[in-house]
């Protein structure tokens, strides 16, 4: 055996070594046609076979974003649609012949880890498109007749998540904005709001505390700011273009952890609990009275628990396109930790019941249908609604789209 090894050795060793000055290398001593494994057996014959040619390349790993959404894992569970509309500063205009009372949603509302997020670090980039029905309300008066009159709010998200540390820590960075809350005055005495396109910018550093193919268990913590306009509240029965100033200026803390598992390859769930904590509040302007500060109002403190389960109610691998497609049902619980301070113009007391409620508990169910358009593109289509009486003081109902892309 030892004589065949050697045999071998020199055999490979001398295909390739450089001849010596004069002498023909062992390849050139053989005949043209001559078989250079003559004196071999079979078995050591065998055994070259089976070497790995120097010429083939390397296998290359397979690229990640293949391996992504592997079928069954939780990778490839949806991410959690999400909810909520309010949390900012609610006001009162009801000492004016024109009453007007909501939710000012100041910085875009609220910024939800929960809302188009995923316990589990990915890559990847996604828009969100939020229409609220009837967020915000006045009584119009000027006809005689005091009619209720709604206003929607349509709300945009851009955002961008990428992980590193070998995929155990992901960085997301999104800015969401509202469509123009302005309302333009009803006639002598009327009241406006002007300010709109509002938006805040929120980062979040997600960690990887548990993962295997079926579970993944996450904490996290991310921070709002704002980024957008301020408020302001016309009075044209003062003839006065500016009557207060509401500053867009409370920064958020958000720590979260989340859950998700997949039991089955077509059952998943997932959970996250939350909190939202201002960190300072928004100052209210009088510039009538020469642009003091009249008062700094505070928003609500608030804990979320949201919880989703879904199932793959379709899957294909033979289809590069709408391969997939599965069924969400969630259920939000916000709550009120801390109420928030009132906005009220002119300044006075709140009316009883005219503010829309700031302490409780809410709840929000969330149905909706996730599309996979190919291997990496998701499209996620739902609509939410209040379960509880308390919370149609913030929206009646909501429509949601989602579209993410993979890297």
């Amino acid at each position: 055996m030892f004589l065949r090894v050697l045999a071998l050795v020199v055999l490979l060793s001398g295909a390739t070594a450089t001849p010596v000055l004069g002498q023909p290398s062992p390849m050139e001593v053989e005949a043209p046609g001559t078989d250079v494994f003559h004196d071999l057996d079979a078995e050591t014959i065998a055994l070259v076979d089976l070497q790995e040619p120097l010429t083939q390349p390397r296998a290359q790993p397979r690229s990640r974003s293949r391996t992504l959404r592997t079928v069954g894992t939780v990778t490839a569970a949806p991410a959690m649609m999400g909810d909520f509309f309010g949390g900012g500063i609610p006001f009162s205009t009801a000492p004016l012949s024109d009453p007007f009372s909501g939710f000012i949603p100041l910085g875009s509302n609220r910024i939800k880890i929960a809302e188009n997020g995923k316990a589990q670090p990915m890559d990847g980039a996604f828009f969100n498109y939020n229409h609220y029905s009837n967020a915000m309300s006045y009584e119009d008066d000027t006809t005689g007749s005091t009619v209720l009159v709604t206003i929607p709010v349509d709300r945009y998200t851009f955002g961008v998540e990428k992980t590193f540390a070998e995929g155990l820590w992901s960085a997301e960075l999104r800015v969401s904005f509202n469509s123009d809350l302005s309302r333009s005055p009803l006639g002598f005495g009327g009241f406006s709001i002007e300010g709109g396109d509002v938006c805040k910018l929120a980062a979040n550093l997600k960690k990887s505390v548990y993962r295997s193919a079926d579970t993944s268990l996450v904490v996290g913590l991310g921070m709002a700011a704002p980024a957008g306009n301020d408020v302001n509240f016309v009075d044209d029965t003062h003839l006065i273009d500016v009557h207060q100033i509401l500053r867009n200026e409370t920064v958020h803390l958000l720590p979260y952890i989340g859950f998700l598992r997949t039991p089955s390859e077509r059952l998943f769930y997932q959970a996250f609990l939350q909190a939202d904590f201002g960190l300072n509040g928004n100052r209210v302007i009088d510039v009538k009275n020469g642009g003091v500060v009249v008062d700094r109002l505070n928003e609500a403190n608030l804990l979320f628990l949201d919880f989703q389960v879904g199932y793959w109610i379709y899957q294909s691998s033979e289809r590069a396109y709408l391969s997939r497609a599965a069924a969400l049902i969630e259920l939000h619980q916000t709550n009120i930790l801390s109420a928030a301070d009132v906005f009220t113009d002119p300044p006075s007391p709140p009316p009883p019941g005219a503010p829309p409620p700031s302490q409780g508990h809410l709840l929000t169910m969330t149905a909706g249908l996730q599309l996979d358009l190919t291997e990496m593109t998701t499209l996620r289509i739902g609509g939410v609604v209040p379960l509880t009486s308390e919370h149609r003081a913030y929206f009646e109902s909501e429509l949601s789209v989602q579209l993410n892309h993979y890297f």
